[in-house]
């Protein structure tokens, strides 16, 4: 049992629990590559499909309804509605990306420890209220009900070959948030190689994203594929993009006054603009999560000018 966007294989684990007695529960989570290879992590990650018909033949078909046993434990994954979750914490904490565990870089490690950056957040979020919604919880119980089945719908090929397509840009982009999420100057001085790399991936994310016959990505328009603009969000590609547009000038690597000045910089931050703007054009869902960046397009906007243009009002009005 896998999970759609991440390819992670799902496994249930002892989790501990409270501040006192630290009792221990089991949860669902999502293996990384390394877990994934350990024997032991095989049994938890084992799913048994049972046939919820009466019927003599209790083969499991094509969009049929069936029951998910988790063969360790002996029991089912059980669906329960949770009404009364809320943002539990108002500071701007980015959602951990899955890929993380595949950065380990020492230098990178050392510089995060040693920064010290004092800039207010990049971004706003959502208000709570807005935020407020019934949730669809997922847990494991002895017995499994009539609703809590399963309806088995195959993947079309496209679209998961759209989704390692994003995934594997995801990879490139990640060193690079990194770098200058640190701040170290040694580390961004020595990313050239880098920075073409990750403006090649926005390129092919931009073209990726909408349907058009314009080559250019800075001025290119066109029609957006509403599956794709989706996963980007899905996938959390505007959080690594803000990053970007955010921490380039917050650590000090960068002046926004003399990113002119460094044509490969400033095409790279136009592109990530560029590919923002085609992830929420006419998506209302994107629309919503990517406001809550609107203070950075603003501030950048104002500072920019016909030497500096980062693009960022063409993605305010959109």
């Amino acid at each position: 049992l896998r999970h759609f966007n991440t390819a992670r294989p799902v496994s249930v684990q002892e989790i501990k629990v409270g501040r006192k007695d630290r009792r221990r529960i089991s949860s669902l989570c999502l293996l990384n590559s390394e877990e994934e290879g350990d024997p032991l992590n095989l049994n938890t990650s084992s799913f048994r499909l049972e046939s919820t018909t009466v019927d003599t033949d209790r083969t499991i078909k094509h969009k049929g309804c069936t029951k998910l046993l988790h063969e360790a434990s002996m029991t089912y994954l059980t669906v329960y509605l949770n009404h009364e979750f809320k943002r539990s914490d108002k500071t701007n904490k980015l959602n951990k990306s899955v890929f993380n565990d595949s950065l380990n870089i020492s230098a990178l490690k050392s510089a995060r420890s040693d920064r010290s950056v004092h800039e207010d957040a990049p971004f706003k979020p959502l208000e709570e209220e807005d935020d407020e919604t019934t949730r669809t919880i997922i847990k494991l119980d002895e017995r499994a009900h009539d609703e809590d089945t399963f309806v088995l719908v195959p993947i079309l090929e496209d679209e998961l070959m759209d989704l390692q397509f994003v995934n594997s840009g995801i990879h490139k982009l990640l060193p690079f948030v990194d770098i200058v999420k640190s701040g170290n100057r040694t580390l961004f001085r020595d990313s050239k190689n880098l920075q073409d790399e990750v403006t090649s991936v926005l390129t092919q994310l931009i073209f990726f994203t909408t349907t058009t016959e314009d080559r250019d990505p800075i001025t290119c328009e066109g029609f957006p594929n509403r599956f794709r603009q989706k996963i980007m969000r899905e996938l959390h590609v505007p959080n690594y993009l803000c990053d970007i547009l955010h921490y380039t000038f917050a650590t000090g690597l960068m002046d926004i006054q003399f990113i002119g000045e460094n044509e490969k910089m400033l095409k790279l931050l136009q592109l990530c603009y560029r590919l923002l703007k085609h992830i929420i054009k006419g998506y209302a869902a994107n629309e919503m999560y990517v406001s809550q960046w609107i203070e950075l397009f603003l501030k950048q906007s104002m500072k920019s000018n016909h030497a500096n243009n980062l693009l960022a009002g063409a993605t305010l009005t959109e």
